[in-house]
């Protein structure tokens, strides 16, 4: 069997794609399905899915999951020839061997990223467009540069350091010359207040993040790293790459009332 032939024969009926990390499944009448497409099918009044190559029945075990068709998976598993970047359905067109696949996928901009704010994944390509359009995030001064603190001054309401609420504050987006983007965000999570970076390029950067009140003889500064865009975390309490404050501390940084939060940002490459 030669490789195109062979290519064919391993592609999903349905999507036309070989389905590499994932299981195929097999309806009664011996059709097959790749998990994704298994996945997307809908049992409209029925109480489960049906092929959609011959309306057969997938239910083949007790527990009501489908046949895996065990010796398709194998052959695609040991199959030397080029897959479709994982990210094809978001719309990358990439094929290649699988060595050289991994590799691309890691960098690949229709990857999935996971929004600080709302948690939705959006594709590496459309988070900015994300952030500032479905967001209102803010653009700060686009002329910073590393090494030097750059101020965001945020409104503290006596009202936000009450009870147990949780809540996002959205922040604001700044740009170096270079064109790398960091957006600062801020969760509150149980009386506690994490204040952090995101980036998306943040392997290559560290931050410092200082909080000070206007007046105020308090002040806080903490050193971590950049948090990752692609971070699979569910927020910065998760990461710990934040300057964690307790309400106490914010009431006394701002004096207990309702006035600016100065925040400093400090943003350095790994050395």
């Amino acid at each position: 069997m030669d490789i195109n032939t062979l290519q064919s024969f391993l592609e999903c009926p349905i999507c036309n794609y070989i389905p590499r990390n994932m299981k195929i499944s097999i309806c009664q009448n011996g059709h097959e399905i790749c998990e994704d497409c298994h996945g997307r099918l809908d049992a409209g009044q029925r109480t489960f899915k049906v092929c959609p190559q011959g309306n057969c029945d997938y239910n083949g075990q007790d527990n009501g999951e489908p046949v895996r068709s065990r010796k398709s998976e194998e052959m695609v598993q040991n199959a030397n020839v080029q897959f479709n970047c994982c990210n094809v359905r978001s719309g990358c067109l990439v094929v290649m061997e699988v060595g050289d696949l991994r590799k691309h996928e890691e960098g690949c901009s229709f990857r999935p990223v996971r929004c600080p704010l709302c948690k939705k994944k959006e594709t590496y390509e459309m988070f900015e467009n994300h952030m500032t359009q479905d967001h209102k995030v803010e653009k700060g001064d686009d002329g910073i540069m590393p090494g030097e603190w750059f101020l965001q001054a945020f409104n503290v309401k006596h009202e936000e350091m009450q009870g147990d609420s949780h809540w996002v504050w959205k922040g604001m987006q700044f740009t170096l010359p270079s064109g790398e983007k960091f957006y600062s965000t801020l969760d509150r999570v149980n009386g506690v207040w994490y204040f952090g970076l995101h980036s998306t390029d943040a392997k290559e950067w560290k931050v410092s993040i200082k909080a000070e009140g206007e007046g105020s003889e308090y002040g806080v500064k903490f050193h971590c790293p950049v948090n990752p865009i692609d971070s699979s975390a569910n927020g910065l309490s998760e990461t710990g790459n934040c300057l964690a404050l307790l309400d106490k501390t914010v009431e006394k940084i701002t004096k207990g009332c309702s006035v600016a939060l100065d925040l400093w940002f400090k943003i350095k490459k790994h050395s």
